[in-house]
């Protein structure tokens, strides 16, 4: 669109004041059926050329604009535009409609049919099925001499990436009907994953309807001889939509007598079912927008009919009286409500962004559920805060160089996980000023963050990755597999145990399990013990747990001690009887001769009496952790034996998929100190002051010179009151918004 700044436009329009006046309404990527660019007017209206202009505009409230005094910058107000439906549906940038056929995968074809049978109905419904077929989908039930059989049908197609969808319907051919009866067919989401799948999957669905009614009767739905269509209803377009855009969609069609456990009448045969071939492939037809309408342009311009009743067609003609953009809206098939506002960078802004493409290079084995997200914008330090707790301990690996902890991570996005060795994430679109040598996992199951083994490492601007480290039986690579020596990208999961009872001469015994990693628990008198235990412990993973465990705690330097100073003696307990099963392994006592000394135990138990007991999860871990003063008994006064951040570690086989997290610090100043003021150092922008004048200057197109020294001012305010942020971007809107609240 151009802008409008010819003269004789103006003057043109000025001069039609009285014949007919319409306000038109252009907003970018927008589209009325096929015709892209089409003007949403204020009443319909058809020229004597046959122009037609569709009474889009039910309302638009009035737009003022006011000058600030002494030469403040001009406000502009936003407005409200209910848009109606004409003759079809208003979508954005394009209507897509696909035939997906069935996705095969997870050792599945991507249709067929599961039938099991059982003398007993409800066994019939609930167990496992006794077979699986793809040459056919049927559907329904009945009873045999003997037996209940049940069947159903399962479907699955991969969704494409979509933020809405208009319509959506699944086609199937029709082969026979063998129903005595008729009922309903229900479309189901199908809940197997691909882990359980085959005839593990019968009973694997949600029994919600998807689908508008499909029933067989007789002139209803079904047909045996064409084509059948099983439309989705709102409940099962938003499933799709919410759940499912970029994944899988599994399917399970069901009968509504099966669903109502209400079986099948008594006969020789009795039968209520129907079959489907698959000579004819099954398809998904989907109807969807590809773009949301936020931020979109938006133009408001009038114009008038001439004397020969002739609206005009192309901008160039018209009066522009207004640019915004699409601030707030909602969209349906029949209806657009949008509220605008005026796109004036200083109170609005629209920031530049990007997204992540595959037909980019390096990006082509992005996973479905990236491609398509924004590029994040990290701000601030994000290295500070560690802490001792459960899911992340607080140690640093046996030479020093990896320090855990939960503290402040900020998400990276994974574009490549093909390889075994190595897995690259995009943790930014800018240089990040400085990214951490720990790497984290939320672990949805537990609702914590856990570490993940390996090498952190940032090959280019913004790009991280974690790299397998070398096979070592050390902490914490030991806890990656089952011969305790392959060093495997996985999570580790850590769990501090609760302090149980301790001896007369003990201080402190709960400070080795506090969320502080710098307090110390101490004992004083030689010969007494510290015994902790876990409690019945909770490894609620989503992976398949390694063998062994670990114990590990940090002691610090005992003055005078040359011989044994600790020792820590590992057992298991059941709960329920709390019971001493058996001393699972006794660590060699300590010598305590160096600062931040990591006592790590490690066992490879795989064969041992302890084996299943250590599997056991009712079972409580218990560490006894001993004072030995048997070095020189003409020692006097004996030195204190001091411990901290004790935990229990496990490592998992959950290897990240689509996202880690970090620690690191954000955008970095340049050479010059053009945002913080500070040069050749290139600190991290993290001054609320300082960062408005990046994201002003580097993202909104401002210079130097349109920003004033009340900058300055603020920046020297926030610093005097120690004020600083820290965050990340990864969403348009929260960019908008962001400089919107500043």
């Amino acid at each position: 669109m151009k802008d409008i700044t010819s003269l004789t436009n103006i003057t043109s329009n000025y001069l039609k004041q009285g014949n007919k006046p319409r306000v038109l309404v252009h907003v970018a990527d927008a589209r009325d059926g096929t015709v892209e660019g089409r003007y949403w007017a204020s009443q319909a209206y058809t020229t004597s050329d046959g122009n037609a202009y569709s009474d889009r505009i039910k309302s638009v409230q009035s737009i003022r604009s006011t000058i600030e005094p002494f030469g403040g910058m001009s406000a502009v107000s936003g407005t409200n535009l209910s848009i109606l439906k004409a003759d079809t549906d208003i979508q954005f940038h394009q209507t897509s409609v696909i035939d997906a056929k069935p996705h095969a995968g997870s050792g599945l074809e991507g249709h067929g049919r599961l039938l099991n049978s059982n003398s007993t109905y409800a066994y019939a419904r609930t167990s496992p099925a006794d077979n699986i077929s793809y040459s056919a989908i049927t559907v329904g039930q009945y009873k045999g001499i003997t037996n209940y059989n049940v069947y159903r049908g399962f479907l699955q197609f991969q969704i494409p990436t979509l933020t809405s969808i208009e319509d959506a319907y699944i086609t199937l051919q029709g082969d026979s009907d063998y129903s005595a009866v008729d009922f309903e067919i229900y479309l189901c989401e199908g809940t197997w994953n691909d882990t359980t799948y085959g005839i593990d999957m019968f009973a694997s669905y949600n029994a919600t309807q998807l689908n508008e009614t499909f029933e067989t009767g007789t002139g209803k739905n079904f047909t045996a001889s064409g084509l059948n269509y099983f439309r989705f209803n709102r409940t099962g377009r938003d499933l799709i939509k919410d759940t499912y855009s970029n994944s899988t969609l599994r399917l399970m069609l069901v009968s509504k007598e099966d669903i109502n456990s209400s079986r099948p009448g008594e006969g020789i045969p009795y039968n209520e079912f129907v079959k489907f071939t698959t000579s004819t492939m099954p398809t998904l037809t989907l109807q969807y927008n590809t773009v949301k309408p936020d931020n979109r342009t938006a133009k408001v311009y009038i114009c008038y009919a001439d004397s020969t009743e002739v609206l005009p067609t192309d901008e160039t003609d018209m009066l522009q009286l207004w640019t915004g953009v699409v601030d707030k809206y909602t969209l349906s098939p029949s209806v657009f409500d949008v509220q605008l506002r005026h796109d004036d960078f200083r109170r609005n802004v629209r920031l530049d962004t990007d997204i992540i493409k595959i037909e980019d290079s390096g990006f082509e084995n992005t996973p479905d559920s990236n491609i398509g997200k924004y590029k994040p914008i990290v701000i601030g330090d994000f290295t500070s805060v560690l802490n001792h707790r459960n899911g992340i301990g607080y140690f640093t690996n046996t030479s020093g160089t990896v320090q855990f902890g939960y503290g402040n991570f900020f998400k990276c996005l994974i574009y490549d996980s093909v390889e075994d060795d190595v897995i690259k994430a995009l943790a930014s679109n800018h240089e990040l000023k400085e990214t951490g040598s720990f790497t984290a996992f939320y672990e949805s199951n537990a609702d914590r963050f856990v570490a993940i083994t390996g090498d952190i490492s940032a090959p280019d601007d913004g790009l991280v990755q974690i790299d397998q480290a070398p096979s070592s039986p050390i902490f914490p690579y030991g806890l990656t597999s089952n011969d305790n020596g392959t060093s495997d990208i996985c999570p580790i999961s850590t769990y501090v145990p609760v302090f149980s009872s301790g001896g007369s001469g003990v201080t402190n015994y709960t400070y080795a399990i506090d969320t502080d990693p710098t307090n110390w628990s101490v004992i004083t008198d030689n010969g007494q013990s510290v015994t902790y235990k876990t409690g019945s412990v909770s490894y609620n993973v989503s992976g398949e747990l390694y063998w062994p465990f670990t114990v590990v705690l940090e002691t610090e330097a005992t003055e005078g001690y040359v011989e044994d100073a600790l020792r820590i003696n590992v057992y298991t307990q059941r709960e329920e009887d709390s019971t001493l099963i058996e001393q699972t392994a006794t660590i060699g006592d300590e010598h305590l001769n160096s600062d931040g000394q990591h006592v790590c135990m490690y066992w490879d138990t795989t064969g041992s009496p302890t084996y299943n007991v250590l599997k056991d999860t009712t079972v409580n871990i218990i560490v006894v952790i001993t004072s030995l003063y048997g070095g020189d008994p003409a020692f006097n006064p004996a030195k204190p034996c001091k411990y901290r951040n004790l935990c229990i570690v496990r490592g998992y086989s959950a290897r990240p998929t689509t996202e880690f997290f970090i620690q690191g610090k954000g955008v970095p100043d340049d050479v010059l100190g053009t945002y913080t003021g500070t040069l050749t150092t290139q600190p991290v922008i993290e001054n609320p002051s300082d960062i408005i004048r990046w994201f002003a200057m580097a993202k909104g197109g401002l210079t130097a010179s349109e920003i004033d020294s009340s900058f300055n001012t603020a920046r020297s305010t926030f610093s005097d009151s120690e004020q600083v942020f820290a965050f990340q971007l990864n969403d348009d809107s929260n960019k908008k918004y962001f400089f919107n609240f500043c």
